[in-house]
């Protein structure tokens, strides 16, 4: 293999790298800034709760929904 090909593709990978890390950093930074300036306090009242009742119910229907879906993949092959 041609060294300066090798080097050029290493030279490509780490300035890729390297913006998609400074990316990462910008990013960062603008949701820290707009965390401290912008952001409002939520009181307990304002928070939404979902009863129990309805999360065991929701659930149970998931867990039956997935035991219909395996069974019906087995079936299948």
């Amino acid at each position: 293999m041609d060294a300066p090909l090798l080097a050029a593709d290493f030279k490509f990978m780490f300035f890729g790298m390297g913006m998609a890390f400074l990316l990462f950093v910008v990013i960062k930074i603008k949701a820290a800034l707009v965390r401290k300036f912008f952001s409002q306090p939520v009181s307990e009242e304002e928070s939404v709760s979902i009863p129990a009742k309805e999360t065991q119910k929701d659930n149970k229907k998931v867990v039956a929904a997935i035991t219909a879906a395996i069974i019906h993949h087995r079936e299948g092959k």
